[in-house]
């Protein structure tokens, strides 16, 4: 199986070229916060596999991991909303209205108040930047913070804003409401209370670095991390510290308080539980790679996600594993639990549902791009946004349907982690389980530095395999036809996902690294036509994947060819 592995070998002198295999694992250790640049790298593209076509090999087939946790494809969608930019705030749910903020990359950037029932939007709040922050309510005004540095009190039922705090910088924080004050912190370094009714500042409290991490009240006191890599405890009357613990980098996630505990993740891998009137260690986790995801509860668990791509659930009182749940990207998000599900978006693009108890996958949702917005769930309905500025409104019903459950069509994609392959569906699309999964070849990556220094460290990670599958598909007599990315065109068997063969395609002699096939292809008369980036068209036979002929072109062809009267 052409699988490639993650190596690294490097001598410190002048000169040295670096060989990275990339691996085909989604999953990567995320980069410190302050990195020494390498002086001087440059990138070539090689291959290990000439410019000819390469010999059938049906071993090359492989399947999902551990398909038996892999849930049912979720389209159970109530509606879509497409606001100004990248959705990144967990929405808010009241009476028949759900509030979100949004970035203005294309659009509006504000605060959004759109129907339940239909999707459509009621009014919206401008802001300059946008917003990230979750808006809190009390008494049918919205509190929330923007990112021109404004702290916002805004009419739940008409949008008209009742009064603004300026701070000095941005207010990502969801705010707390306690009696008649509203407490959040800024990126500002500061921790700010203020009078709900005039929006006048009751206090502040000053940290050493910027606030991301969103304040917890419980008793008398109110809770809150900083980028300083501390956990403060204040007093809600007055902002008067009463402990503080120091972890080993930035805190953004935000505290949770249960049964005299408070549990918080870090930037230092950890997530923490401490004694909530003292700051004194109940326990401490190693979730190997930083924690921004802020806890949930669940029954004796506490859930939350991690830089390492999994969902974790611990015991509440000693911190032991109950069970993990993978995914295929980091998880920034932060879970939301309901009636026994865990519901968390991921930066592989999946909106996922997970059995509480036991961690198993009860469904999942795909999106365009990386989930970085946390959950809402109301009556059977979750909302939540994703970066490429839609606001999803999906039954939950989807759990109660049976896994790998047969359909009469079939559904073809593409896929960014060198994959492709087709689900067995449903009439109306309802995606409901892999039936083989196949993976390209990908490409070796060279790096050739220089200037370095004998006896110094330099940071370096892994990359990503270059196999992903942007062409569509074509379905020809029982093979599938696509091309990828890691420079060649494949025909693989439909039915079991067995190649049938590849064709590598001839490197452009302007191009150092591969030629990448992002074209779908066309198939008429026993003859599959493609193009390149290498600027050219080719025709393939479909039998023997011998070329034809190649036409070239003045530049790299993206587009898919139409064939109509034996011409292409």
């Amino acid at each position: 199986m052409h699988k490639p592995h993650g190596i690294l070998t490097a001598a410190l002198a002048l000169g040295i070229t670096l060989l990275i295999a990339c691996s085909n694992s989604a999953s990567t250790e995320p980069a410190p916060a302050t990195q020494t640049p390498i002086p001087r790298a440059t990138q070539t593209l090689q291959s290990d596999t000439p410019p000819s076509l390469r010999p059938k090999n049906p071993a090359r087939q492989s399947n999902l991991e551990n398909p038996e946790r892999f849930g049912v494809y979720n389209t159970n969608i109530r509606w879509l909303f497409k606001s100004g930019g990248q959705i990144r705030s967990r929405p808010r749910v009241s009476g028949d209205t759900v509030y979100v903020g949004s970035d203005g990359d294309l659009g509006t950037p504000g605060l959004y108040a759109i129907s339940l029932d239909t999707g459509e939007e009621r009014w919206v709040f401008p802001t300059e930047n946008g917003v990230q922050s979750s808006p809190a309510l009390a008494d049918g005004v919205l509190y929330f913070g923007g990112r021109d540095k404004n702290f916002y009190a805004v009419d739940e039922r008409t949008g008209e804003e009742v009064w603004r705090f300026e701070t000095g910088g941005w207010v990502d924080t969801d705010p707390a409401v306690v009696g008649t004050t509203v407490i959040f912190g800024s990126r500002d370094d500061n921790i700010y209370a203020l009078d709900i009714k005039t929006g006048g500042e009751v206090w502040r409290f000053p940290t050493g670095d910027q606030i991301v991490s969103s304040p917890a009240v419980a008793g008398d006191l109110v809770y809150i991390g900083s980028n300083d890599a501390n956990l403060y405890a204040l007093d809600i009357a007055t902002g008067e510290e009463v402990w503080r613990f120091t972890t080993g980098r930035r805190v953004e996630s935000s505290p949770l308080v249960v049964d005299g505990l408070v549990y918080f993740g870090s930037f230092d891998r950890f997530l923490y539980a401490l004694d909530a009137a003292t700051g004194e260690v109940a326990w401490q986790y190693d979730a190997e790679a930083r924690v921004v995801s802020s806890p949930a509860v669940f029954e004796e668990s506490v859930i939350f996600g991690s830089g390492d791509n999994q969902l974790y659930a611990l015991d509440l009182k000693t911190g032991r594993t109950v069970w993990k749940f993978r995914t295929l990207g980091e998880i920034f998000s932060s879970p939301s639990v309901d009636d026994g599900t865990v519901y968390i978006g991921s930066n592989d693009g999946n909106f996922y549902a997970v059995d509480a108890r036991s961690g198993l996958e009860e469904w999942r949702f795909k999106t365009p791009g990386p989930v970085g917005s946390s959950g809402a769930v109301h009556r059977g309905v979750v909302y939540f946004g994703d970066t490429e500025r839609t606001l999803y409104a999906l039954e939950v019903s989807a759990k109660a349907k049976a896994p790998l459950q047969d359909g009469s069509d079939t559904a073809m994609f593409g896929s960014g982690l060198g994959r492709s392959g087709f689900f067995e569906t449903e009439p109306l699309g309802q995606f409901n389980g892999v039936r083989w999964a196949f993976e390209t070849i990908g490409e070796r990556a060279t790096f050739r530095l220089s200037g370095l220094v004998p006896g110094f460290e330099y940071p370096t990670s892994r990359l990503q395999p270059n196999g992903g599958v942007r062409s569509s598909p074509a379905l020809v007599g029982g093979a599938l036809f696509f091309g990828s990315e890691d420079g060649h065109f494949y025909s693989v068997d439909a039915e079991t996902g067995q190649e049938n063969w590849s064709l590598a395609i001839e490197r452009f002699k302007q191009q150092q690294g591969i030629t990448p096939v992002d074209s779908s292809p066309a198939v008429a008369g026993g003859v599959v036509y493609f193009g390149s980036l290498g600027n050219h068209l080719y025709a393939v036979d479909v039998k023997s994947g011998q070329e034809k002929w190649r036409f070239r072109t003045d530049g790299g062809v993206f587009s898919s060819p139409l064939v109509a009267d034996g011409v292409a």
